[in-house]
C-alpha cells in the first residue's frame, strides 16, 4: 500500500474514532434499532472501510499485541465451548446471547483497538474527544433532571428512542432519576464512573486545573441526578483502592512531593466530611435510600423480583455445571422465568463455569497491571474506574454497553507509552502544545 494511499485513508480513521468516542454515551437514544446502538453503528461502518482496505492491501495487522487479547480471546473460546456442550438446551435466546458476546468484544474491544491504532492519533486527542463525551452526556443529564423535577417539563419526548419514551423511576418516592442518552439512570452513572476520573485526572494533570474544576463540578451534579447506590459503592472502592496503590508507592519511595502530601490530605480530609455528612444524616429518607440498597435491606430474598432471590437461584445451576456452566443465555432456558441474574460476574460464572471465569478474571487482572504500570497521576484515575466498574458489574450484567471495553483499549494504549515523561506525556511539541506517541 502506497504512503499517499495510507495518508488519503488516515483522515477517515481519525473522523470514525471521533465519531465513536463521542457517540459512547449514546447507547439508547437515536439507535437504529435496540440492537444496534449508535456506537456499534459506528464500528461496523468502520470495519467496512477496513474490510475494503485489508482486500486492496492485501496485508492483514495481528490483532493480537497483548497477552491480555489472547486470554479475552480465549474468554470467548469458551463460551462456545460451553454451549457447544449444551447444545441439547440450546435455543434460539441462548444463542442470541452467545452472539452478543461475540459482536461485543470482537466490536468494542478489537475492532475498536483497531480503530485506535489505524486513525494513529495520540492519547492527548482521545482524552480530549472523551472530555467531550463526559461533558455532553453530563450536561444532558443535568438539564433532564431539572426539567423533570423543577420546571415540569420532560425532555424525553425530544428524544427519538426505540423503547422506554417515559422514563420516570422515582428516588425515595421524591425526585425522578437522571438517564440522559442511557436506557436507565444505573449505566448513566456507570458511564461517568468509567471515564470521569481519567478526563479529569488529565486537565489537572496537564495544568488546566479551572477546566479540571469545572468538570469536577459537573460530573458530581451528573452523578448526583442518578442517585446510583451502585455508583456510591463503586466510586468509593476504587477510590480507596487507588489511595492504597498511592500509599503503598509513597512507602516504598519513602519520599513524596509537596503537591502529592496536599493531594493525600485533601483525599482524607473529604473522605472524613463525606463520613460524618453521611453519619448526620443517615434518617434522611435520601440517605436511607442509598443505604438501604447498598445492604440490600430494600428487598427481600423470597422476592423473585430482587436480585437477592436471583442470585440465589442460580447456585444450584452452579454446583450442577460447575466447570462449563451452562452456556451464554442458558440460565434463562434452565431457570423458566425468563429472568436475567443482574450480575454479571455472577452470570459468567453461571454461563462459562469456573473455566470461563478464571479467563475474564486473568484478563481484567492483566488490564489491571497494565494500569498499575503506568506513570503518573492518570494510574490513579485507571485505578478509580476499573475498582468502580468491578464493583457496579456485580449488580448489574449489562457487558454490551461499549464503555468497560473502551476503558481496556485505552489502559492497553497508554501502557505501551507511559514511559514517555512523568505524566505519559510529551509537551515538547510546537508552541508548548502537548503531544502524545503511541
Amino acid at each position: 500500500m502506497s504512503a499517499a494511499y495510507a495518508r488519503a485513508l488516515n483522515s477517515p480513521y481519525k473522523v470514525f474514532l471521533a465519531a465513536f468516542i463521542i457517540s459512547l454515551p449514546v447507547t439508547n437514544a437515536f439507535a437504529w434499532s435496540i440492537w444496534l446502538p449508535l456506537p456499534l453503528s459506528v464500528i461496523f461502518a468502520f470495519l467496512v472501510l477496513y474490510i475494503a482496505e485489508i482486500l486492496y492491501s492485501r496485508r492483514v495487522a495481528n490483532l493480537f499485541g497483548t497477552f491480555g487479547d489472547t486470554l479475552l480471546l480465549a474468554f470467548l473460546v469458551s463460551l462456545y465451548i460451553a454451549s457447544s456442550i449444551n447444545i441439547d438446551a440450546f435455543a434460539i435466546k441462548q444463542f442470541n446471547h452467545l452472539l452478543s458476546y461475540t459482536v461485543v468484544i470482537g466490536a468494542y474491544y478489537f475492532g475498536a483497538m483497531i480503530l485506535t491504532r489505524r486513525a494513529k492519533v495520540g492519547l492527548n486527542e482521545i482524552i480530549f474527544w472523551i472530555t467531550v463525551a463526559v461533558i455532553f452526556a453530563s450536561v444532558f443529564g443535568i438539564v433532564e433532571f431539572a426539567g423533570k423535577n423543577i420546571f415540569n417539563y420532560d425532555v424525553d419526548p425530544m428524544i427519538p428512542r426505540n423503547v422506554g419514551t417515559r422514563y420516570n423511576p422515582t428516588y425515595a418516592g421524591v425526585v425522578v432519576r437522571a438517564r440522559a442518552f442511557m436506557s436507565e439512570s444505573g449505566n448513566f452513572a456507570l458511564f461517568l464512573e468509567l471515564f470521569a476520573p481519567l478526563v479529569i485526572a488529565h486537565w489537572f494533570g496537564t495544568g488546566r486545573k479551572v477546566l479540571g474544576g469545572i468538570l469536577s463540578l459537573v460530573v458530581m451534579t451528573a452523578l448526583v441526578t442518578t442517585f446510583s447506590a451502585a455508583a456510591v459503592a463503586g466510586l468509593s472502592f476504587g477510590m480507596m483502592f487507588a489511595l492504597i496503590v498511592y500509599l503503598a508507592t509513597v512507602f516504598a519511595s519513602m519520599k513524596i512531593s509537596r503537591s502529592g502530601l496536599k493531594t493525600l490530605i485533601l483525599c482524607l480530609f473529604g473522605v472524613a466530611l463525606l463520613a460524618i455528612m453521611v453519619a448526620r444524616n443517615m434518617d434522611s429518607d435520601f440517605v436511607s435510600g442509598i443505604t438501604s440498597k447498598l445492604t440490600f435491606s430494600y428487598s427481600s430474598v423470597d422476592d423473585p423480583e430482587s436480585r437477592l432471590a436471583r442470585w440465589r437461584a442460580v447456585l444450584p445451576f452452579i454446583a450442577e455445571h460447575p466447570v462449563f456452566g451452562l452456556g451464554p443465555g442458558g440460565f434463562l432456558g434452565s431457570d423458566g422465568s425468563g429472568q436475567g441474574i443482574v450480575s454479571w460476574w455472577l452470570q459468567i460464572i453461571v454461563e462459562g463455569g469456573l473455566v470461563s471465569a478464571a479467563l475474564f478474571f486473568s484478563f481484567y487482572v492483566s488490564v489491571f497491571i497494565k494500569a498499575l504500570r503506568i506513570r503518573g497521576i492518570r494510574k490513579y484515575a485507571y485505578i478509580i474506574s476499573l475498582g468502580a466498574g468491578a464493583v457496579h458489574y456485580s449488580v448489574i450484567s449489562d457487558y454490551w454497553l461499549p464503555w468497560i471495553w473502551f476503558l481496556f483499549v485505552v489502559i492497553t494504549m497508554e501502557s505501551r507509552q507511559s514511559g514517555v515523561g512523568r505524566l505519559g506525556v510529551d509537551v515538547s511539541g510546537k508552541n508548548g502544545t502537548a503531544r502524545q506517541h503511541i
